[in-house]
């Protein structure tokens, strides 16, 4: 929660509001004893609220994590058990639909720490509902060797609070990743225009094609194509519907574009954000020449087909 919590504030700047907050800080991990400040200082509830004077209305809501697990009371009945009546007293908890109790919701495990584990060699007891997971093992297994190593170090005579840090030392890694919205996202954010590019060429071609061929049928069909064919070649015929044709569609992509271009000028926030960077690509003038070159080959081949079926068509064929 705490690394999302950082990038959160690093994508919408909120960092701001409290840069030395631990969550101001993006350039390293996290470790048990940042979790244990951020939880002293009251966790989520009181750095949602120290950003709050550096969001704005267009800022959205910080989407926390869901917990791997949830560490549930222990019933009285198991607190009070002796270590070899777990077994039976745990058994409706981890399989209830085998007791008759078809509604409740299995535990998922059950740890057994004994009383003076480290000391004496007394095991750890784990009871699983299903095949134990490794995202569970596994941390289970780090704190209990830490917790292992700590009593080692005190029978050695070493003070509690000296064996505490002994075990808990780790390195300092500073790490360098892209910002928010950059990396791997950015390349994402980045593709949209050329895919959008590729709907809109299809959209426009399916409704400008389908009035210029649902026309050349009409006149074919009425005989009034000979009447203009006494006026004008049969090329410039063609000419002037696929210019009209190109014309129409490039007419509904400029209104499309312009309006895309205006949304993201106009809009602030996260919405304005993304506009933005989709429209990167586009302030290069070479990279708009050669989408407008793919963008009138592809256009004029499509339209020329459609005018081919179009003249050779009758409306009752």
């Amino acid at each position: 929660m705490l690394t999302a919590l950082s990038r959160y504030a690093q994508r919408y700047g909120l960092d701001r509001a409290v840069p030395g907050a631990l969550w101001a800080q993006h350039d390293r991990l996290f470790g048990d004893a940042d979790v244990a400040t951020f939880v002293k200082a009251g966790g989520l509830p009181a750095a949602l609220a120290a950003m709050r004077p550096a969001t704005t209305s267009e800022t959205p809501k910080f989407d926390a994590p869901e917990a791997d697990f949830v560490v549930l009371p222990t019933p009285p009945a198991i607190a009070r058990a002796a270590p070899g009546a777990l077994d039976a007293q745990l058994k409706p908890l981890l399989q209830p639909g085998e007791f008759g109790d078809k509604t409740a919701k299995p535990l998922d495990y059950a740890v057994y720490v004994p009383r003076g584990f480290g000391v004496q060699t007394a095991d750890v007891r784990l009871w699983s509902s299903e095949q134990p997971g490794a995202n569970f093992v596994q941390p289970l297994q780090t704190v209990l060797t830490q917790d292992l190593r700590t009593a080692y170090l005190e029978s050695t005579g070493l003070a509690r609070d000296q064996a505490r840090t002994a075990t808990s030392l780790v390195p300092a890694i500073a790490v360098s990743t892209p910002a928010p919205g950059g990396g791997r996202e950015r390349m994402l954010v980045r593709s949209v225009v050329p895919l959008l590019s590729a709907y809109i060429l299809l959209m426009s071609l399916l409704l400008s094609g389908n009035w210029i061929l649902q026309g050349l049928v009409e006149e074919r069909s009425n005989k009034l194509i000979e009447t203009v064919l006494a006026c004008i070649s049969p090329d410039e015929l063609l000419y002037g519907k696929l210019a009209g044709t190109v014309a129409v569609g490039l007419t509904m992509v400029l209104v499309w574009g312009l309006c895309a271009t205006g949304a993201a000028v106009a809009t602030q926030g996260a919405i304005g954000a993304f506009l933005q960077a989709a429209l990167a690509p586009l302030a290069s003038p070479w990279i708009i020449l050669v989408m407008l070159y793919f963008f009138l080959a592809g256009y004029l081949m499509v339209s020329m087909i459609l005018l081919a079926i179009g003249a050779m068509s009758d409306l009752d064929a």
